[in-house]
């Protein structure tokens, strides 16, 4: 049984297409699937303007989440919606800048903690099967 690898970029691709088309102001910021057995758990960071209040941004989130959990090969979809992209990853402290992590975090960054700059777009992650995202954790637990 195949668990934790991540999609093809032809999956991943579609995954995406489908995405940016489901609603007109709402699109498709990181994209990320994992073999879960013979199916595949997707994870996707959408982004809808900060107007849209929380019930029609629930509502367009569960809608999407729905459409991609039809697809043949997807077993669950995890919508996310923001307001806006981010160019650190929120799963991962360590790309967080100073003023994010003592907003999200209460306090400042410890001294020893290093803030390493964020990967280009994390969107080379979706090619290339690594990432740091809720399936990346579970995978590296198993």
């Amino acid at each position: 049984m195949i668990a934790g690898r991540s999609a093809d970029p032809e999956f991943l691709a579609n995954i995406r297409e489908i995405a940016n088309q489901y609603h007109p102001e709402l699109y498709a910021d990181i994209i990320r699937a994992y073999h879960f057995g013979p199916n595949f758990l997707v994870e996707l960071e959408m982004v809808l303007p900060e107007t849209y209040q929380l019930r029609e941004s629930h509502d367009i989130g569960m809608g999407l989440q729905h459409k991609i959990e039809d697809l043949d090969r997807v077993e669950r979809a995890f919508v996310h919606i923001d307001y806006q992209e981010r160019p650190y990853d929120e799963h991962d402290e360590n790309s967080w800048p100073n003023e994010y992590y003592e907003k999200v975090r209460g306090s400042p960054r410890q001294k020893s903690a290093k803030c390493r700059p964020s990967v280009e777009g994390e969107k080379k992650l979706e090619s290339s099967g690594a990432g740091s995202g809720l399936f990346d954790t579970l995978a590296r637990r198993l």
